[in-house]
């Protein structure tokens, strides 16, 4: 699964490089948006909570290529409703030379 949102200003790509269906939209969004604020606080560790998810996002700020799309590899492990997730991500925020 592959977003392209504006976020803070940022045109930010986000790309589920291993991800659980069983997942909730609205969770993986609350996880997009969390993890965008630690890219763009160059955050290395973060406790989450959600209604349906609890655990904990980290990276060590390896960037990763996969195809075209390279970013900043994120890793979700999280104990939810249903069951253990291990989740992992790029992030990137896309540069525009003409805006």
């Amino acid at each position: 699964m592959q977003f392209f949102i504006r976020y803070k200003g940022y045109l930010m790509e986000y790309v589920f490089l291993e991800g659980n269906s069983a997942l909730p939209q609205d969770a993986r969004e609350d996880l997009v948006v969390t993890t965008f604020d630690m890219y763009l606080d160059n955050n290395k560790s973060k406790k989450v909570k959600g209604d349906c998810y609890e655990g904990r996002i980290t990276t060590d700020g390896t960037r990763f290529v996969l195809g075209a799309f390279g970013g900043q590899r994120f890793f979700l492990k999280l104990d939810t409703d249903f069951g253990k997730m291990n989740l992992e991500c790029l992030v990137t925020q896309k540069v525009n030379a003409f805006s």
